[in-house]
């Protein structure tokens, strides 16, 4: 009987199945014989195995192990050279034959070209280094050949579409804003160019509105000739009502003359049945002020119509909080001239009434309507003014707004609470501020008569309260500083002027008084100033009812005597004058008498032909010498 033994080192095909008696790798096929015919191997009887049989097993044993070794290893590194690994070369590697290595074609022997692809690059890439771009272009924008060049590049990487609808986006809008910033001529007309191109104003947000603003600043005149007939039209006059239009508008409406403002203003004023009255459209057309075109519509037949359209604008802007704008400002302005009903629109703009805080126009009509609200809506609003706007009282705008207010509330605590005690701790400084000291200066002098249609108390009881309260804080702060600087400052001065006057503090007036004296003992700097030149004559000539027992002209002339020769020639001659006149109006015999003596008619007449000889002004002289003469 033939033993089917499969060599050690051989391999079937295909898949194995059965058992494997022999221990070498199992075969799915039977092997191919040439002088048998195929059948099955027959397999001796478990009892009669014979020595060659086991002897064969186990050499079949060894020689599979060695063989499974071998096709690990050599799978293994198969793996680590990243070769495809087949049955035929692990059987090649475990018996030692080396592979036999593949012929490569013509094709893969040839070397191909190393041509890089161009990646397209994202969105954010490019936005990415546009950004660097301009931010190169920010850094050198003062090198005029770097600019030119990064400018360049900026305006290739944003591409030449419309950009009114491209500076929608904000990265695209602040390089446009650059580029007409540190652009020449020709880099600004491309821009208007092909802004003016496809041009459309549906899209208009924050970014498109800056790039717009700053287009009107940089172009030529073509350019805001071209915005201004885009804005201003009665298909888009209605963007005066959206947030980012009301802000490009605004920009072009200050910047235009006044001529022009009218001529908007009659866009939204003027209705369809005023623009067929030809003659009051004629005349209209010829005003030269917002008052005469008020005027013209007042007089007109159609004003009723005109007033309802203007109320239509005002509504919308009320209720979208578009009231920010100049122009916003003068429509409102207009409809509260013409308007007969003020309680109306007083209830109609007290909501926004912060917002008219920015424009001369707003103000008046704030303080117009501050007279027609009542006692709660006041409060309301002095409470406002305090928290919201503590800096109003440094604006010359505004600070007309807090004089009506303090001076037309009867609640004169809540004047106090809401508009004087928060200036306390900075008191010195409101005091020399050019618009400021006009607050206090309100509260100190006599005010004219204030329209305030729902006050009961009457202006001096409200003014009196107020100056209860003011004139000590006043009085405590002069005694305690250094007058020099303030006799020097304008503004301060009017309120020291009015303090001494009211309180008729003697402290403050000797400390006045030893300013002066230091003054003239030096350089006499103080006397040659017309600002404190006025301020000692007014105290000197019109002390008032509380410091006129002082005399002040008394406490003046021991300072000047000494200098009078030199006051002769100068143009402080006009407080000698003042001294002789208060002396005679108060009948001091004895002042008088110690002037005439020290400033005679000899010296008066030897300066006034001085002065002759040398073709300068003499009134003063002259009129002193008048007064000595009696």
């Amino acid at each position: 009987m033939k033993l089917n033994i499969q060599r050690p080192g051989e391999a079937s095909k295909g898949k194995f199945r059965g058992k494997n008696t022999s221990g070498g790798p199992k075969s799915s096929r039977k092997p191919k014989s040439t002088n048998m015919k195929s059948s099955k191997p027959k397999t001796p009887p478990k009892k009669q195995k014979t020595a060659l049989s086991k002897a064969s097993k186990t050499q079949s044993k060894k020689d599979n192990d060695t063989l499974n070794e071998g096709v690990v290893n050599f799978d293994a590194k198969r793996k680590r050279n990243k070769e495809p690994v087949t049955l035929k070369a692990k059987l090649d590697k475990a018996k030692g034959k080396k592979p036999i290595a593949k012929k490569r074609s013509t094709k893969e022997t040839t070397k191909k070209p190393n041509v890089k692809k161009e990646v397209k690059k994202s969105k954010e890439e490019m936005i990415k280094e546009i950004n660097k771009i301009y931010s190169r272009l920010l850094v050198d924008h003062k090198k005029q050949d770097t600019v030119k060049t990064t400018i360049a590049e900026l305006i290739r990487k944003i591409g030449a579409d419309n950009y009114s609808v491209t500076a929608n986006k904000r990265h695209i809008s602040r390089v446009l804003q650059a580029c007409l910033k540190y652009g020449d001529t020709k880099v600004r007309t491309s821009i208007f160019e092909s802004l003016k191109k496809d041009f459309s104003l549906l899209n208009l947000n924050v970014h498109s509105a800056r790039f717009l603003i700053k287009v009107f600043h940089y172009c030529n005149v073509d350019a805001k000739a071209f915005l201004r007939q885009s804005f201003f039209n009665d298909k888009n006059k209605v963007l005066l009502f959206s947030r980012y239009g009301s802000l490009v508008m605004d920009v072009i409406y200050q910047k235009l003359r006044n001529k022009e403002q009218l001529e908007i203003l009659r866009l939204y004023a003027l209705s369809n049945h005023f623009v067929m009255d030809k003659e009051s459209l004629r005349k209209a057309e010829q005003c030269g002020s917002i008052n005469q075109l008020i005027t013209t519509i007042n007089d007109s037949e159609t004003k009723d119509t005109c007033v309802e359209m203007l109320k239509s604008s005002v509504l919308k802007m009320v209720d979208k909080a578009q009231l920010t704008a100049a122009l916003s400002h003068d429509i409102v302005y207009m409809y509260w001239r013409l308007c007969d009903d003020k309680k109306e629109v007083t209830s109609l703009l007290l909501p926004v009434f912060g917002q008219l805080l920015s424009t001369r126009n707003g103000n008046t009509v704030l303080c117009d309507l501050y007279g027609y609200a009542d006692k709660k809506a006041r409060k309301t609003m002095l409470k406002a003014l305090k928290t919201d706007f503590p800096e109003a009282v440094y604006n010359s705008v505004n600070v007309g707004f807090l004089i009506k207010a303090a001076l037309a509330t009867d609640d004169t605590k809540m004047t106090i609470e809401c508009l004087i005690k928060p200036l306390q701790d900075d008191l010195s400084k409101v005091l020399s501020h050019q618009y400021a000291h006009l607050f206090i200066k309100s509260i100190l002098d006599n005010a004219k008569d204030i329209e305030s249609h729902t006050s009961l108390k009457n202006l001096e009881t409200r003014q009196r309260e107020l100056r209860d309260y003011v004139l000590p804080l006043l009085t405590d702060l002069f005694t305690t500083i250094e007058l020099k600087e303030v006799i020097q400052n304008k503004s301060a001065c009017a309120i020291l002027q009015g303090t001494i006057k009211l309180s008729g503090s003697a402290d403050i007036l000797h400390s006045v008084v030893d300013v002066l004296r230091d003054d003239v003992d030096d350089e006499m700097k103080l006397l040659q100033n017309l600002d404190t030149l006025r301020f000692i004559q007014s105290l000197i000539k019109k002390p008032g009812e509380t410091l006129e027992s002082l005399k002040p002209y008394r406490e003046f002339w021991p300072v000047v005597k000494i200098k009078a020769n030199r006051i002769l020639t100068s143009q402080c001659v006009f407080i000698l004058v003042d001294i002789l006149e208060a002396a005679m109006k108060q009948e001091d015999e004895e002042t008088i008498a110690d002037f005439k003596e020290t400033v005679t008619i000899e010296k008066v007449k030897k300066a006034c032909a001085s002065l002759k000889k040398q073709k300068e002004k003499h009134v003063g002289i002259d009129i002193l010498l008048n007064l000595i003469s009696q």
